[in-house]
Parts: C-alpha cells; structure tokens; sequence
C-alpha cells in the first residue's frame, strides 16, 4: 500500500508544473478578449430592444388602424371638427399603452379627401383632344373619400448611441364610400 502512495506522489511531481507568471498572462489574454465580446452582447441586446420598440409600434398602429377602418363611413368625422367615437368610447384618442416600461403614445386623425383626376384623350397623331365635360357623378364623389393616419410616438433608442429620442411611426389608408348615392337618378 505505501508503494502505492510513493508511486503516484512520485508521477504527480513529475509532471509539468504551471508557473504563476504563466497563469497571469493566460488571465491576461481572457480579459482582453472577454470585453470586445463583451461589447458585442451588449450592442446586440440594443439592437434587440431598437427593433422590439419599431415591431410594437407597428402592431398599435395596425391594432388601431383596423377599430377605426372597421367603422361605418358615416361615423368617420374629420379630427379637427368633432372627436372621434370607437366602439362606442368617446374621445377614443390619443391613446397611451405601456409595454414593459416604453410608453407608447397613439393619435388618430381623419381627414375628408377630394379625389383628383383628369381626363385627357390623344388621338393617334398624338394631338390633344379637349375633354369632355365632367361626368354627372363627379359632384356626388365629392367628401366620399377620408384619409385616416394613425400615429404612434414612443421614447427610445435613435441613431445617437445612448442618447434617447421620440420616435415616431405613422401608418395610413384610404377608406372610400363610393356606393351610397354615386347611382345616377
């Protein structure tokens, strides 16, 4: 049993011993490599919370684009004369939604559009023929046509590393009523 024990202290000792200047160089080589890495989580962590913040924006803008192209036309009264009424909420905007800890601010304006067109014919010598007169439902298109804009503010991350800024992401649509009274009598 003792030659045993004297065997594999002896191979024990034999082997190649580890200096204290070689440990200090080897730690040494790890911190100076470990902060690049370091700094390449930490950017890829900001990138994450960036395109995070622009995903949720979209997704408020969608949400509430969809509740408002889901009301009747009639019910669509331009911002700036009369607040607008969803799902039988008064005042419905602006909004303010909070995802874990971003603060999401949400506007809605609607505004009547006047479609613009011209008609222009050319016959083959490539001359023009003056137009006809305006077809006798031109008048009745006339407020038939909102454009509705949602906009979503938040407070985050812009292009100035650290420096935090309000972004802004915007999502508009044309909703027409083009049936209720265009029919020539």
């Amino acid at each position: 049993m003792s030659y045993m024990f004297l065997r594999i202290v002896f191979t024990i000792r034999r082997r190649a011993a580890v200096s204290l200047v070689e440990v200090l160089i080897a730690l040494t080589v790890g911190v100076v490599a470990f902060f690049p890495i370091l700094s390449l989580f930490q950017s890829g962590v900001k990138d994450s919370l960036y395109a995070t913040s622009w995903t949720q924006a979209r997704e408020f803008a969608k949400g509430y684009m969809d509740r408002v192209c889901a009301m009747n036309f009639d019910e669509l009264t331009d911002t700036g004369v009369a607040p607008l009424k969803v799902d039988g909420i008064p005042n419905y905007f602006p909004k303010q939604d909070n995802v874990r800890g971003t603060i999401f601010y949400t506007d809605c304006n609607i505004e009547s559009v006047t479609p613009a067109f011209e008609y222009r014919t050319v016959n083959r010598a490539r001359q023009l023929i003056p137009a006809p007169p305006a077809p006798p439902y031109s008048k009745q298109i006339l407020n038939k046509l909102k454009k509705i804009t949602v906009t979503v503010k938040w407070k985050g991350m812009g292009n100035n590393q650290g420096a935090a800024v309000m972004l802004e992401y915007k999502l508009a649509t044309l909703k027409a009523d083009l049936y209720k009274g265009t029919v020539d009598n």
